[in-house]
């Protein structure tokens, strides 16, 4: 009978002798097998021959060895193909209990975990991060490429721990801060930038995270260390913030040279006005007044710009209605205030802790803005300051009733130089300004505009 047509045996308990002849055995006894094995069926009836002589070989070596030998085969065709172990457990010298078990779905669920095993093992193996997991006694588990590269073996990388610096790559870490020896006691440690200094070798800057590992119990059962060499990243930022001090400086400067001859050339205009006699002449020099201011302004706000950019974060106690009067009431100075209504809604004994230049830069920044391009006419028109004690946040809110910011735009608004409306004037740095100096006070800044409706600046400050 050809292969793949006979009987496919599934979880039988067979009594084989050495002639390969036997009998089904479910309660019967040894005895029961008749001394006349020829007339009993023979494995060749239910197996193709290349699997009998298989079998054969395991349950001879399980007669004459007297131990338990094993044998796997597949059966079917294609895609169709099932799996069967046969143990052969010796009686005595003549006889073999013969156990046939279908092992399709272990082989494909041992196959299938080796596929995942093996796409994970890729994974980590292609992730820049070195990997390492280890057990509870500290023996490596998993390793990925990179980690491998650096030639650590399992030990000299638990002690290449101690060779850990912090963050200034002076100081070295106790025993008890290491990344390591922190997650073996089930820490969580993420994020820690280190600084590893090896002999003959420059130091370098790594981003360190330690996890445990936890088993079905919640116990502890190893760590996984994950390391990123930044150092290239971290000389790249400190160029970079090299550069942008750089720069900071040469605008501070320009600007301040700027103010000198600007100031001076307010004067000679003044002057020119009080002594024209022609109209036309007035026309001209009321036009060079105004490119004045609009040039006098970009100066004013880049040196505030890099005032903010240049300036340590000093925190102090600022009591915010006081301080917010004053900052409106000087606002009401301004031309475009004229008939708009400036109030300001704050409860006397609420106050922060913040940088006071910074805050200030924000409010005025927010509160000019709201009048500056607010309706040129109209009544009613009004831009409110509230401020709520939140607990954990301190919410100021700069409202106005004015045209709104189209949906448009509101993306671009923090942008430098970026003016939503070249009519009104200004730089074009005022919200650039007040994002940078919201970011530097670790504050937030959210914005809710309509057009045709107004505009509400809202800045939420940490209340610690």
């Amino acid at each position: 009978m050809r292969e793949g047509t006979k009987k496919v045996t599934t979880d039988l308990v067979l009594l084989v002798t050495s002639t390969g002849h036997y009998q089904e055995f479910e309660t019967g006894a040894v005895s029961d097998l008749l001394l006349h094995q020829e007339f009993r069926p023979h494995l060749s009836m239910i197996l193709p021959e290349s699997i009998v002589t298989q079998v054969m070989e395991a349950v001879t070596d399980a007669l004459y060895k007297g131990a338990v030998h094993m044998v796997t085969y597949t059966l079917g065709l294609g895609a169709k193909q099932e799996y069967f172990e046969a143990k052969a457990i010796p009686l005595h010298k003549k006889h073999v209990l013969l156990l046939i078990q279908n092992i399709t779905e272990h082989e494909e669920n041992k196959k299938a975990l080796y596929q995942k095993n093996s796409l994970l093992q890729t994974v980590i193996d292609t992730v820049p991060p070195e990997i390492t997991a280890f057990d509870n006694q500290g023996n490596i588990t998993i390793i990925n490429r990179a980690a491998l590269n650096r030639e650590i073996n399992g030990s000299d990388l638990m002690e290449s721990e101690t060779l850990n610096l912090k963050h200034d790559g002076t100081t070295e870490f106790s025993e008890d801060e290491l990344p390591l020896v922190r997650a073996f006691r089930g820490e969580a440690v993420y994020d820690q930038i280190v600084v590893k200094k090896r002999e003959a070798y420059f130091p370098r800057t790594y981003l360190v995270n330690a996890v445990p590992l936890k088993d079905e119990k919640g116990g502890l059962s190893g760590v996984v260390l994950t390391e990123r060499d930044i150092t290239d990243i971290k000389n790249i930022q400190h160029k970079l913030k090299s550069k942008i001090k750089d720069l900071d400086m040469f605008m501070y400067r320009a600007s301040h040279d700027l103010k000198s001859p600007l100031a001076a050339m307010k004067g000679v205009l003044e002057l020119a006005n009080s002594k024209a006699s022609y109209p036309e002449m007035k026309t001209y020099l009321e036009m060079l007044g105004k490119s004045h201011s609009l040039l006098s302004t970009t100066v004013n706000d880049l040196i505030s710009l890099t005032r903010i950019s240049q300036k340590e974060v000093e925190k102090i106690h600022i009591c915010l209605n006081s301080f917010i009067h004053e900052i409106a009431e000087a606002l009401k100075l301004l031309p475009q205030a004229a008939h708009i209504k400036i109030k300001v809604c704050v409860q006397e004994s609420i106050a922060v802790e913040a940088d006071e230049g910074l805050l200030r830069a924000v409010l005025q920044n927010l509160i000019c803005n709201a009048i500056v391009h607010h309706y040129r006419e109209g009544e009613d028109r009004f831009v409110l300051v509230t401020v709520l004690n939140q607990f954990k946040n301190v919410l100021i809110e700069v409202t106005d009733n004015g045209p709104g910011i189209p949906k448009s735009i509101q993306d671009k608004i923090y942008d430098m130089f970026f003016r939503g409306n070249l009519k009104a004037g200004g730089s074009g740095l005022g919200l650039f300004i007040v994002k940078q100096a919201i970011e530097k006070m670790g504050a937030t800044l959210e914005l809710v505009s309509d057009e045709q409706v107004g505009t509400t600046f809202s800045v939420i400050i940490p209340n610690k």
